[in-house]
């Protein structure tokens, strides 16, 4: 399915240890694949997904999937990101 093509990364912006790598689980058992887990900073106050333009077809899927475990806000990233969605891990 196409889910499972997309280039998805999962980053964790919080001081929580393992967050990225248990959210790349829930991603992967809805279908998808993650490319990249691993931590970032400043630490957001809030989870963001962040989708490529021209990927918005996917928002309601990934947010499902994301929703589970935290609540979400979007924004759209530049179309030349390697990746078509990049979900940032916040309080």
């Amino acid at each position: 399915e196409e889910r499972a093509s997309l280039k998805i990364s999962v980053l964790n912006s919080t001081k929580t240890s393992g967050l990225a790598a248990e959210l790349k689980k829930i991603l992967e058992t809805s279908g998808f694949t993650v490319g990249k887990t691993g931590n970032t900073s400043p630490a957001l106050t809030e989870t963001v997904i962040n989708i490529k333009k021209g990927n918005e077809k996917y928002k309601d899927v990934v947010t499902k999937a994301v929703s589970s475990k935290y609540p979400v806000s979007f924004q759209e990233i530049p179309e030349d990101d390697p990746y078509d969605v990049v979900i940032i891990i916040g309080k």
